[in-house]
């Protein structure tokens, strides 16, 4: 029976505690809502204004719409799109290009510029472009594509006539052979020198690439006409090298460099051409040119000697004798023989000398010739 009191006194003791328990948290809940009431009707029976944050938004919105791609427009240029065809069917060259609607002279340091000739319908590449010009050429600018066949062959972009950024070569197949990356007109890995410190007068060009001189060297004069220019290839000099006069711009010197297959070394060049500051030739065609001899023919191989026939009909003289001459009279006695001596002769059948002189014989009617012809034939 003490148990069984002791058991319920436990069980009554934690119903209570429970019961204390959840009145201690429902009057803090309870209070806890008061507090916030409170605040609330602190806040709206202030007498001044509340406060408002109404600054102005500082987070900019692009609300301005994208500007359109310009169609035809390269570099901020106007260009109106060509095209050129040659050949039929898998031979076809093809050719897509734009250039420039108004007329502009590319720099006048570069020497390889490229156009489109209206006339000709086809693209140039000139080493110099003038004012006079505009009529006729048309300045690349953008662009350019050539294809093989419906292949691609040559793609890149020209910019004022001059080749600019990626240009790419290719294969059977679309295979890469190469590329170069040039910048207006130069290889964009070529070191350039200049006379000025404000870059503008080009002084020499050497076409590095790939850390290795490939392509076209210049050196130029203070006035930017050029000097020298010429082909490298693998750091040598390769192919037709000119040097030109820095008064006048005329051609002075052409050599010619040739690199051995078999041992792989250059061999000594070789003047081809060269000029005075006159422009007479010095050298021409690698041999020493004398001036004296200029205008001079050259001499006649010596012919074999004629034969009787045509001596006989040669004798004949072709002018008319002299009649205030003396002897008029023996000019007209020899004429007179030699027509009789220019009558067709016709050698015997024997095996005699027809070197010998042969007697005038009186003229034959054709029919007789026929027979001594035929008979001669049997």
């Amino acid at each position: 029976m003490i148990k069984i009191k002791t058991l319920n006194n436990l069980f009554t003791y934690r119903l209570v505690f429970i019961q204390i328990i959840l009145l201690l948290i429902s009057i803090g809940f309870a209070s806890a809502q008061d507090d916030k009431r409170s605040e609330r009707q602190r806040y709206f029976n202030r007498d001044s204004v509340p406060e408002l944050n109404l600054k102005r938004d500082t987070t900019k919105v692009n609300n301005k719409r994208k500007k359109k791609i310009k169609k035809n427009v390269f570099y901020g240029k106007k260009c109106k799109k060509g095209f050129t065809k040659k050949g039929k069917k898998a031979k076809q060259v093809l050719e897509i290009f734009w250039y420039l609607k108004k007329f502009e002279l590319p720099d006048p340091y570069i020497k390889d510029i490229y156009v489109f000739d209206i006339k000709e319908r086809k693209i140039l590449e000139r080493d110099e472009l003038l004012e006079t010009d505009k009529s006729r050429y048309k300045v690349l600018h953008g662009p350019y594509k050539r294809s093989v066949g419906g292949e691609p062959v040559e793609m890149g972009i020209f910019y004022n006539g001059m080749k600019h950024s990626r240009w790419e070569k290719f294969g059977k197949g679309f295979i890469l052979l190469d590329k170069v990356n040039f910048y207006r007109g130069w290889q964009k890995e070529a070191e350039i020198s200049y006379y000025d410190n404000d870059r503008k007068k080009i002084k020499e060009v050497l076409p590095y690439k790939f850390k290795n001189l490939n392509g076209v060297y210049y050196l130029f004069s203070e006035t930017g006409q050029v000097l020298i220019h010429g082909k490298y290839q693998d750091d040598q000099k390769v192919g037709k090298w000119v040097e030109y006069f820095a008064e006048t711009g005329k051609r002075k010197k052409e050599t010619k460099y040739t690199n051995d297959i078999y041992k792989g070394e250059q061999l000594p060049p070789q003047v081809i051409n060269e000029w005075d500051d006159k422009g007479t030739p010095i050298i021409k065609d690698g041999k020493p040119f004398d001036p004296s001899k200029k205008g001079k023919s050259m001499p006649k191989r010596k012919s074999p000697a004629p034969s009787k026939k045509k001596e006989e009909k040669t004798t004949a003289p072709s002018s008319s004798p002299d009649k205030t001459s003396p002897n008029s009279d023996k000019k007209t006695e020899e004429k007179k023989t030699s027509n009789v001596i220019a009558e067709p002769v016709i050698p015997s059948t024997n095996n005699a000398d027809t070197t010998k002189s042969i007697a005038p014989k009186p003229k034959l009617s054709k029919e007789e010739i026929k027979k001594l012809r035929e008979q001669r034939m049997k």
